[in-house]
């Protein structure tokens, strides 16, 4: 018999000890709890969500004011702001289109040869060192020697100098 009461007793103390912890957890994850261990535990992530909410309130307030000064109503508003966001993007489409085309020409690139004879003229160029059409002309080839040959001279005298 005196186990049982043991048994009974210690159910008891277990049981008192879960409710206990129990109401602890439940005062732990309030919604305080959490956003205090979560500032506590991670600074940068709650000033980047504290930031993002300030810029959010802010657009929506600018937002509203724009829509009271401009005395129409929120679907002409919105029609307003579509239409003029629909017309940058254009305009940023033709700037980067034109940005792409300056660059193509900036690198050599003609825009008026086709994919495949750009490769065959790379291919050309890796197997016999020039290219196929408009090879370089007498003054270049004369540039491109006496750089060389310059280069080789200065790269001698350096040797000569550190030995």
């Amino acid at each position: 018999m005196a186990t049982t009461r043991k048994r009974s007793s210690s159910s008891r103390s277990r049981s008192s000890s879960g409710s206990t912890s129990s109401s602890s957890n439940k005062r732990n994850d309030g919604l305080a709890a959490r956003t205090g261990r979560t500032i506590r535990d991670r600074p940068y992530a709650s000033t980047a969500i504290a930031a993002g909410a300030a810029s959010l309130v802010a657009g929506i307030a600018g937002l509203v004011m724009a829509k009271r000064n401009s005395g129409k109503n929120w679907s002409e508003f919105g029609d307003d702001i579509s239409t003029r966001a629909s017309d940058r993007f254009s305009e940023a489409k033709t700037r980067v289109t034109d940005a792409a085309e300056r660059l193509r020409h900036r690198d050599g690139i003609d825009p008026e040869k086709s994919q495949t004879e750009i490769m065959e003229e790379a291919l050309t160029l890796k197997e016999t060192g020039r290219k196929s059409k408009g090879a370089r002309g007498p003054l270049a080839q004369q540039d491109i020697k006496a750089g060389i040959a310059e280069s080789n001279q200065e790269a001698k005298a350096g040797a000569r100098a550190y030995s």
